[in-house]
């Protein structure tokens, strides 16, 4: 097994700490709002894309517009 899968250990440590998405239903918003300010690593500037995700995750929270 550990021959044909060698990530078993790292899946199973995965699955030891998970935990349940947050309840909220603007979570897909959210999701998206994350992927798309730190996709890709390049283009991240750390103060505007944390001020950028902040607001969106704000309006997205308040179901305020479109996300991107």
């Amino acid at each position: 097994m550990q021959k044909d899968y060698p990530f078993a250990a790292d899946i199973k440590a995965s699955l030891a700490s998970a935990a349940i998405r947050p309840l909220t239903p603007a979570y897909q918003n959210i999701s998206i709002v994350i992927s798309h300010s730190v996709s890709p690593p390049a283009s991240i500037k750390p103060e505007s894309t944390e001020k950028t995700m902040h607001s969106q995750i704000s309006d997205a929270l308040n179901s305020k517009g479109l996300v991107p």
